[in-house]
């Protein structure tokens, strides 16, 4: 594929991605409640097996028992678990803590699906992403796990900075609102200040972003959108190569995991 310049691309941004990737509704009036009802406080008192037995089960009943999520969900804490118990990286309170924020944003995505056929409850995306930071990325810096499984949480639903804040505090609150796009801004306009602010973007931020494009661009091969194009797809793939072209060396492996899905992806095209 050739180099692609930043304003040569953007010449290229027609109405096709006027939504970006796989995504998904806007979550309706269930503003999340989790933590009012049940408090972190709460689930000091369990160990970390049990919290995640039920942990499990409350993710279980949200994501309609989906057999992709559960599958997710047993991966992610092995790693949690091998960080703990064997690397000795993190501390049983930091897992308990991203345990939570992942029921939280559970709750906050339990209304919407992803665009693929299968419409795969949305709390698979947050889940894989956070996958690939820790398995691909190798990531174990609490707050950057968090961030990744709440990194849509104020974009797509009823969820506050404020409330991100109060409950994981202000570092995970900044990383958030690091990746979140402005709803208000159309479609080609939000696609050019991504790549914008990608020059910007912290370290920490960065790898949350390498990891979400990944994801995305994995999905859009396997099981793309049903209505997406061959060109659509094209598109998606030219516009992302700029956006982590732009992002500072923050994750080589990342890195080299999304370069080498978008090469193999020209590759069969040619």
């Amino acid at each position: 594929m050739p180099k692609l310049k930043v304003f040569s691309l953007l010449l290229l941004m027609s109405p096709l991605l006027a939504e970006e990737g796989p995504s998904r509704p806007l979550a309706s009036n269930t503003i999340v409640q989790f933590l009012d009802k049940q408090k972190e406080s709460e689930t000091d008192n369990l160990s970390l097996d049990e919290q995640i037995q039920n942990t499990k089960k409350k993710l279980s009943s949200l994501a309609k028992d989906n057999s992709a999520v559960l599958d997710e969900y047993e991966q992610m804490v092995a790693i949690l678990v091998k960080a703990y118990k064997e690397e000795k990286s993190m501390k049983e309170e930091q897992v308990k803590h991203v345990l939570n924020a992942l029921l939280y944003a559970a709750e906050c995505h339990q209304s919407q699906t992803r665009k693929n056929m299968a419409h795969t409850p949305y709390i698979i995306h947050p889940m894989s992403v956070t996958q690939n930071l820790l398995s691909i990325g190798h990531v174990r810096d609490t707050d950057v796990i968090i961030a990744s499984l709440l990194h849509d949480t104020i974009e797509d639903t009823q969820a506050t900075y404020d409330d991100l804040k109060k409950r994981f505090g202000e570092k995970v609150e900044g990383l958030v609102r690091e990746v979140t796009e402005d709803n208000k801004l159309a479609g080609q306009k939000k696609r050019k200040m991504q790549i914008v602010h990608a020059l910007q973007t912290s370290k920490e931020a960065s790898m949350i972003k390498l990891a979400d494009k990944l994801y995305n661009l994995e999905a859009l091969i396997t099981e793309p959108p049903e209505k997406w194009t061959r060109e659509r797809i094209d598109q998606y793939f030219e516009w992302s190569q700029v956006v982590i072209d732009n992002l500072p060396d923050a994750n080589p492996d990342l890195k080299a995991a999304v370069h080498k899905v978008i090469l193999d992806y020209w590759q069969k095209q040619s």
